[in-house]
């Protein structure tokens, strides 16, 4: 779905990025969102479905992603992330650090300092 503009509203498309999605492999599960701007965060369950020589099927994972919304030619799409990917937002509740594994633990300092300064400002 990565730079597929198929979506009519924003709105919609956030609605189809937190529906349950299987992708034959694996079965990913939203477990919460939040929405910052043009940002959507996600806790996301991926289950294995399969057994590959990396993973047994029914393995489950819980990942961060970072989903920018996006709009061209009046529709609307998204680029989606995963925290490995180094990501440059900070604005991810602090609470989807504790509920993961961390993959950068880079991105999670950033991410502790962004709100630490947001909570300096008020």
């Amino acid at each position: 779905m990565n730079g597929d503009f198929q979506y009519s509203s924003r709105e919609e498309l956030i609605r189809a990025l937190n529906r349950p999605t299987c992708d034959g492999d694996s079965l990913h599960q939203p477990l919460a969102h939040s929405l910052q701007g043009d940002v959507l965060w996600s806790l996301v369950r991926v289950t294995m479905l399969i057994d590959t020589p990396e993973r047994s099927a029914g393995l489950s994972a819980t990942f961060i992603f970072c989903d920018l919304l996006l709009q061209s030619a009046g529709m609307w799409g998204n680029q989606s992330f995963i925290e490995a990917n180094e990501l440059r937002h900070f604005d991810c509740p602090l609470d989807y650090l504790e509920r993961t594994h961390a993959m950068s633990t880079l991105w999670r300092t950033r991410v502790r300092l962004y709100h630490l300064a947001q909570g300096a400002q008020s």
